[in-house]
């Protein structure tokens, strides 16, 4: 059985991911998953994490979106702020979210462990 945290900022992104894969929507219960950093070298805050299915093993597996992601093979997987570069503001590069399969939001992470759905700073403004 994969242990959850109960806590902390994995625990936050987590819940904020809705316990599932951001690049697909499968739920992670009972299945391989990893929090993946976007910048690498960035801190463990929520808007600097992601929740992927997969071991992180195989990079060209089409299941293992963890090891896809943490490889950098996938030049989509930057467009769709996975990856960002070192000493980039997380907060200010948004995330293509996959809300089913097909269906998907840009939208930006907190370091609450929330999401927004205009860039920061103009969501006071609208």
């Amino acid at each position: 059985m994969i242990e959850v945290p109960a806590f902390g900022p994995c625990a936050e992104t987590i819940a904020r991911d809705g316990r599932a894969c951001v690049c697909c929507s499968a739920p992670i219960a009972g299945r391989p998953f990893g929090i993946v950093r976007r910048s690498r070298h960035g801190g463990d805050s929520p808007a600097n994490l992601l929740t992927f299915l997969g071991a992180g093993a195989d990079p060209l597996d089409p299941d293992d979106h963890r090891a896809r992601v943490e490889s950098g093979i996938d030049p989509s997987d930057k467009a769709k702020g996975y990856e960002i570069a070192t000493g980039q503001n997380p907060t200010l590069v948004p995330v293509m979210l996959f809300t089913s399969p097909g269906s998907s939001i840009t939208a930006w992470l907190d370091d609450a462990g929330g999401y927004l759905f205009a860039p920061p700073g103009e969501e006071a403004a609208a």
